[in-house]
């Protein structure tokens, strides 16, 4: 066994031997504060350095100057602003150079080559690629982070062996047998979302109350860039089409309460929380209380990304990623809200130390959006642990 792929003695996993994962702070959970309720749109420019647009259209952003690269890859329907608070802790807690990109189609990425909606798993890949040439330091040691969609890029990126030096991959909350057992469902759960919102503080609203997101600051800089203005009639048209939202939110009355961390509400997991949960989440979502259809309102604003048209590569996205995950060549690391996550294949290979497991407490699908806190240290001492970055110490 090569003790620098086991990571069952190092500090903070969730799995394995070692304490278990500390809670999310105060600052990082929603039902903790009243903050929850402005709910105003932030700008990228609180969370990082600069933004650049590549050579091919692709739009990244860079937070920290020195130290090893750190790639991150975002989930379906997303942007690279949702790693922008775990970005901002990152680089507080190690001296690295963070770059985050919106893959094509997403975010503001305007591709000058092939179609936005070309979400093959071989096209991101080589998107990836693109990146690395034109935003990566070269010279520097590279670690790939990638999220659900981007977790399955991330870990095919990594096995190609074509990222600068690279030294370590992490995927978060993606798992092949998981995955591939939803997909039959996962249109269903596309068309049941609101098809449209009358602002973006709406969208942000939504985006809390439903549970797709925990973390209001988190929510207030990602989920402008979901969304965007619709065109003349489109809110209409895609209302049509909509499946009714059934999904019953929480009541203005549990608002008031603010249930602190210790409460039932905050010891929710993502599966269970009510509401609906994020595209790629469907594969853990439970039943949820029905309630009778609203009355239809179309909004000025609409999804950025309909995710429907990326079905022919669902099956591509996660087929074969364990089997890629364990043969990475550098150190690797699984992040996930839950170990009942794990497949087989995968359960051996934690058994057999061939990766680091990390389990994140009280979060739901989009953990370093929910606690962005604790995603940011458990990195932050992946990284000093085997010696790829500086470890600094918070102000």
């Amino acid at each position: 066994m090569d003790p620098r792929r086991n990571g069952s003695d190092a500090p903070g996993l969730g799995a394995g031997g070692g304490r278990p994962p500390a809670m999310p702070s105060a600052q990082e959970t929603y039902y903790s504060s009243a903050a929850h309720r402005v709910l105003t749109p932030l700008s990228w420019e609180g969370y990082f350095d600069s933004k650049h647009t590549t050579s091919k259209g692709f739009t990244y952003y860079r937070k920290g100057t020195t130290g090893p690269n750190v790639l991150l890859l975002h989930g379906g329907g997303h942007s690279a602003l949702s790693y922008a608070c775990f970005a901002k802790l990152l680089s507080e807690l190690s001296d690295c150079q963070i770059v985050a990109y919106d893959a094509r189609g997403h975010g503001a990425t305007q591709v000058t080559e092939g179609s936005p909606e070309d979400l093959r798993l071989d096209r991101q890949v080589q998107d990836c690629r693109h990146i690395a040439e034109e935003a990566l330091d070269s010279a520097a040691k590279t670690i790939i982070i990638g999220h659900s969609m981007g977790g399955g890029v991330a870990a095919h990126a990594a096995h190609g062996g074509f990222l600068p030096n690279l030294a370590a991959a992490v995927v978060i909350d993606v798992v092949e047998g998981t995955a591939l057992d939803a997909l039959s469902g996962m249109k269903s759960f596309l068309r049941s979302r609101p098809a449209s919102f009358a602002s973006e503080e709406e969208a942000i609203k939504w985006s809390i109350r439903s549970g797709q997101l925990r973390n209001t600051e988190s929510a207030r800089i990602s989920m402008p860039a979901q969304v965007r203005l619709a065109e003349e009639g489109e809110a209409e048209e895609l209302e049509e089409q909509a499946i009714p939202n059934t999904i019953v939110e929480e009541e203005e009355e549990e608002e008031e309460n603010e249930p602190g961390v210790g409460s039932d509400s905050s010891r929710r997991s993502g599966r269970q929380q009510e509401g609906v949960l994020p595209p790629e989440d469907v594969m853990f979502a439970k039943p949820q209380r029905q309630a009778a259809p609203a009355e239809k309102q179309p909004g000025k604003y609409v999804w950025r990304v309909d995710l429907v048209k990326s079905a022919p590569y669902w099956q591509e996205w996660f087929e074969g990623l364990s089997s890629t995950f364990l043969r990475i060549p550098a150190l690797t690391m699984l992040m996930l809200a839950g170990v009942d996550r794990l497949d087989k294949e995968l359960t051996i290979g934690q058994m057999q130390g061939k990766f680091q497991l990390q389990l994140m407490a009280n979060c739901g699908h989009s953990v370093h959006e929910d606690a962005p806190g604790q995603a940011a240290a458990a990195i932050a001492d992946f990284l000093a642990r085997f010696k790829l970055a500086t470890r600094k110490h918070p102000a």
